[in-house]
């Protein structure tokens, strides 16, 4: 069956990126279906949820990377490797993330934006933990705003939809209690993680078939500059 969600245009913004997300969800019902064994693994456990989100984030991109016709053909490792691979390297993201968030908020935002793309590298490229790290610097050079408006939507949402839940089963009197309030969480975080995550795992690859047809489309001008500069190089060095 051939499929209908394609990338968005190259200048597209934030909302263009989750429109394309969510047809890439239509066209593949299986995101939708690992993330409901997520939520249902994270309301039993948040640990073993968020180690299990980053595991369910590789499969989830590689899924949506075929429907949009991005299958990963520069990836020679197996899948098991590079789900392997991905959770190693969504660590050592998180561990930057978090330093980041240490030094006033501002700078955990940042390396959260410029990191997005990590797993999506690892997936798709094949690449390692750590030049995955810089390689999602590259894809989204010159795209901070629109990763960032992708972000912030996404968070929003899902902030509601955690705090709705958290509001529907633990009474206002009971909210600081830490009895009642923790197997509220859970079910929150559940319920977010369901509602966002194949959002987020769709976006993550559009985001990387649009910045990286960028990226590639910039190194190819930068190639051509050489090329016009080298001519006039050589007739200097025959003076």
């Amino acid at each position: 069956m051939s499929s209908t969600a394609s990338l968005p245009d190259d200048d597209a913004g934030a909302l263009d990126i989750l429109r394309a997300a969510l047809g890439v969800l239509r066209d593949s019902p299986g995101i939708v279906a690992i993330y409901v064994v997520l939520a249902l693994v994270t309301a039993l456990s948040s640990t073993l949820g968020n180690f299990g989100s980053i595991i369910v984030l590789g499969l989830a991109i590689v899924l949506a990377a075929r429907t949009l016709g991005l299958d990963g053909s520069d990836a020679s490792n197996s899948l098991g490797v590079r789900l392997l691979l991905v959770l190693v390297a969504g660590i050592v993201a998180g561990i930057g993330v978090v330093i980041g968030y240490l030094f006033l908020v501002l700078p955990g935002i940042y390396l959260t934006l410029r990191l997005r793309l990590v797993a999506a590298t690892v997936m798709l490229e094949d690449s390692g933990p750590i030049a995955a790290l810089s390689r999602s610097f590259d894809l989204t050079e010159g795209h901070t705003w629109t990763v960032f408006g992708v972000w912030l939507v996404v968070s929003l949402v899902g902030l509601a939809v955690g705090g709705a839940v958290v509001l529907s089963m633990v009474p206002a009197t009971s909210l600081t209690d830490p009895t009642a309030l923790q197997p509220a969480l859970r079910v929150a975080s559940a319920a977010s993680t369901l509602l966002t995550g194949p959002v987020v795992a769709a976006s993550d690859a559009v985001m990387f078939g649009l910045f990286r047809t960028d990226d590639a489309a910039g190194a190819d001008g930068t190639a051509g500059d050489t090329d016009d500069v080298a001519p006039n190089a050589r007739v200097a060095d025959e003076r």
